[in-house]
């Protein structure tokens, strides 16, 4: 039997720098990504966080948005939850309303993920080419 596992949760990072916003996504403790380029992105999808404010949000997404939106360092815990796994139950249509707004802005926040992912991917991709290139047997692991 194994006990519980010492690594850490994978995470994502906004990172100020200046007029602009950096993703760092660290994944364990040996593989982080930082893409720059995203600010107008991570702006938006702060923007819709807060918007969508209900009792449904998660608390640690809420501070992520208002931390993004004054241009703080902002994390986010973990970064694979399961927005259709939220349990909304509403008892009017104003609540309604507001699980609605609450699951559009999460789904926003899974999307921007796989977008960095993607981005991260691309550019290692790249990398891996331009390696590629010399004459000598190169291993990308």
């Amino acid at each position: 039997m194994s006990g519980p596992s010492n690594l850490p949760e994978p995470t994502l990072e906004i990172i100020p720098d200046g007029s602009k916003l950096t993703v760092a996504i660290t994944l364990d403790r040996f593989t982080t990504f930082q893409i720059a380029g995203w600010t107008e992105q991570i702006l938006d999808l702060a923007k819709a966080i807060v918007a969508a404010d209900s009792k449904w949000m998660p608390g640690n997404i809420r501070s992520f948005a208002r931390d993004a939106l004054a241009f703080k360092r902002a994390k986010v815990f973990p970064i694979d939850d399961d927005p259709e796994a939220l349990n909304f139950q509403a008892a009017n249509d104003e609540e309604s309303a507001q699980a609605k707004r609450t699951l559009e802005a999460l789904k926003q926040l899974r999307s921007f993920v796989r977008g960095v992912f993607y981005d991260a991917s691309e550019q290692l991709r790249k990398q891996a080419l331009e390696l590629s290139e010399d004459d000598r047997p190169t291993t990308i692991q």
